[in-house]
Formats: C-alpha cells, sequence, structure tokens
C-alpha cells in the first residue's frame, strides 16, 4: 500500500466517473483536468532549499484553497482545516512515539482517524471533502517542516500522502452512499406505512 497503487486505482475511478457521469459543464472540464495532472504529476519534485516538494502536492493544495476560498462561510471552513492540519501532524508525531503501527497499518490508522474526525466537525459532504484536502495539505506541510528543522528530511507528499487522501475521499463516498441509501430505504418505509393506513 505504500507504492501509490491504491491512489492510482482511486484516481482513476474518480476520472471515469467524472467523464461518463458527472453533468457536461466548466466545472466538470476543470475537475478532469486538475485530476490528470495530478495523476501524471505524482512522481515530479521541485527542491527549494531543503525542501524536497511533490508537484501533485502543490497541485492539490492550491486547487483545495480555491475551493475553500469558493465556498460560504469561508473562516470557519478554514478554522476546520487548521484543526484537521494539527490533527493529522499530531498523529503523525504520535506514531513516531507509540508503535500503534505494529497492530494497525499506517494507511488504515490515518484515513480513518482524520475521516472520523472530519465526519463529527462537517456535515455537509462538499465541505468535508474541500476542508479534507486543504487540512491534511497543511499538516503535511508542518510535519515536513518540523521534522526538517530536528534534521529529518522528507519529501512533502510523498506518494504514501496521496494514499491517505484516497482512503478518506473513499471513507466519504462509503458514508455518502450509505446515507442516500437509508434515506431511501427510510422513505420507502414511510410509504409503505402510509399505504397500509391508507387501506
Amino acid at each position: 500500500m505504500n507504492s501509490g497503487v491504491f491512489f492510482y486505482w482511486f484516481s482513476w475511478i474518480l476520472i471515469i466517473w467524472i467523464l461518463f457521469f458527472m453533468t457536461k459543464n466548466n466545472k466538470r472540464k476543470i475537475l478532469a483536468y486538475w485530476l490528470l495532472f495530478i495523476i501524471i504529476c505524482s512522481n515530479l519534485h521541485l527542491t527549494v532549499g531543503y525542501y524536497s516538494i511533490s508537484v501533485s502536492f502543490l497541485l492539490i493544495f492550491t486547487g483545495s484553497a480555491i475551493w475553500i476560498i469558493a465556498q460560504q462561510r469561508f473562516l470557519y471552513q478554514l478554522l476546520c482545516s487548521f484543526t484537521v492540519a494539527i490533527m493529522y501532524a499530531a498523529i503523525h508525531f504520535w506514531l513516531h512515539i507509540a508503535p500503534v503501527w505494529l497492530f494497525l497499518p499506517i494507511t488504515v490508522i490515518i484515513p480513518l482517524s482524520c475521516s472520523l474526525f472530519i465526519v463529527l466537525l462537517v456535515k455537509k459532504p462538499l465541505y468535508r471533502k474541500a476542508i479534507c484536502l486543504f487540512g491534511i495539505c497543511s499538516g503535511e506541510l508542518v510535519y515536513s517542516i518540523t521534522m526538517t528543522g530536528y534534521g529529518f528530511y522528507r519529501t512533502i507528499g510523498e506518494i504514501i500522502f496521496f494514499d491517505y487522501i484516497a482512503g478518506i475521499l473513499l471513507i466519504f463516498t462509503v458514508l455518502a452512499i450509505l446515507h442516500k441509501g437509508a434515506a431511501k430505504l427510510n422513505s420507502l418505509i414511510k410509504h409503505k406505512q402510509l399505504r397500509w393506513q391508507n387501506e
């Protein structure tokens, strides 16, 4: 799971969904191009001083920042993203101290804990995705800069980082499907109850 296979798999599923199931408009084109560039640039890196930064990381960070700014309740979403960033960085520091990864892989711990935290923090699915991307990117930035300060040099936005994002987005997708399914089942039960009462 550390090779980015899950990220590529999930990204291509998203590309297929965007191209074949979304309504044809400018939003669809922008999303498709953005995601394609993220996939293409996933192995490209820029070196700035002591820091090595993934080009795909910069694309996600910039795109999510624009997404956050374009949404309503900008300050609230920014605060939520900041909270998620601190949590993401804290989990990484915690994993260095406590060997929790012996019981569960990191690719499960981070997506699961971050997604559950974001779900509790934000209700709207669209806001969740924007806060997830911007918050996780900010957290990766905080963690990498802090580690570099202690002499542990690492790439900002390693390939495993994209697996974390793909894992969180997959959990959001599953939760959205379950929510829609539960809503439809509830409306069907109510409809049946009304029919029985009328009969």
